[in-house]
């Protein structure tokens, strides 16, 4: 071997040395993670020794740490140029290649809304079919037994007899095919729920305190759209209905707020005598309180419009 041969051999493995000496450090600083330092120092060392396959790989290395694949792939492909039979570059491609795929992959389906796992998926319709079986069979269970019980409640209905409150007890006779029978008394309840029957009632049951000497009140009824009240009195044989009707229409007033009108019937041996309004307008206006002017002054609408015989005879 000449000496020059020698020299040549000696720098090429101070070059060889040298380069790997730089890609120990160069893939410390990966490790460490200061990937940006460690590309800028890789890209020098590509500069000075462009056709080393480590160093591309090395690239390609810190590309994938950060998460830049499309150049990593470029990176490894290069290595490949000048190592065809590099089996660990060729992996490493074939790795980041389907990740990379998979990424578009998710991406795209990240942008029309779907799923971006595939067994996820697939958990997902089988969890869907699932639950939607379940709801189905549910809904055809509860339908039936709500068509049973419908059918049910018609029967009831048809066969339940019909209950007016109020009316006389009832008596079901119950025959058996023996020729013995049952005879059950069912009372029909006498107290029902308040409603306005019940209100009226109480209507009637404050009036009676106070009322005109000699007259007797049987019923009130309370309108409760219009405040108005009707109000029916028995007065005495011997009395005046006029004067009747119109105490008995201002003691309502008097106890039914806000009521403007009350009508009122008097009866006199159970016969309808006289029907009247009294309005509180007039009331109020009207400066005497007792006498015929007065109650020609509070009454209205007074049937019939003949005021009766006195039983003296005198109108």
């Amino acid at each position: 071997m000449t000496d020059a041969e020698s020299r040549e051999v000696f720098e090429t493995l101070d070059d060889a040395t040298d380069i790997d000496r730089q890609l120990a450090q160069v893939n410390l600083l990966r490790i460490r993670g200061q990937f940006e330092e460690a590309r800028l120092r890789c890209l020098k060392l590509l500069n000075d020794f462009p056709q080393s396959a480590a160093a591309h790989t090395l690239m390609g290395d810190i590309c994938v740490d950060k998460d830049d694949l499309a150049q990593a792939v470029e990176w490894y492909d290069m290595a490949l140029g000048i190592i065809p039979e590099s089996v660990a570059d060729q992996k490493k491609l074939e790795s980041v290649r389907k990740r990379l795929k998979d990424s578009e992959t998710a991406d795209t389906a990240a942008m029309l809304g779907l799923p971006t796992s595939r067994p996820k998926v697939g958990m997902f319709a089988a969890a869907f079919l699932a639950l939607f079986v379940v709801v189905a069979l549910g809904s055809y269970f509860a339908g039936r037994q709500m068509q049973a019980a419908s059918h049910a409640k018609e029967k009831q209905v048809v066969d339940a007899p019909i209950h007016i409150p109020g009316t006389e007890p009832t008596v079901v006779n119950r025959g058996s095919q023996e020729g013995e029978s049952n005879i059950e008394a069912i009372e029909t309840p006498r107290n029902p729920t308040p409603s306005r029957v019940e209100v009226d009632r109480q209507l009637l049951g404050s009036l009676v305190p106070g009322a005109p000497e000699g007259v007797q009140m049987l019923e009130a009824m309370l309108d409760p759209r219009t405040n108005l009240v009707w109000v029916t009195a028995e007065c005495p044989q011997d009395g005046n209905p006029r004067d009747a009707a119109a105490h008995v229409g201002t003691h309502a007033l008097a106890k039914i707020e806000n009521c403007p009108v009350a009508t009122v019937r008097i009866l006199q041996n159970g016969t309808v005598t006289l029907i009247a309004d009294v309005r509180r307008e007039a009331v109020v206006q009207t400066e005497v309180s007792e006498g015929r002017v007065w109650v020609d002054a509070v009454l209205s609408n007074v049937w019939p419009p003949t005021e009766p015989t006195e039983p003296n005879g005198q109108p």
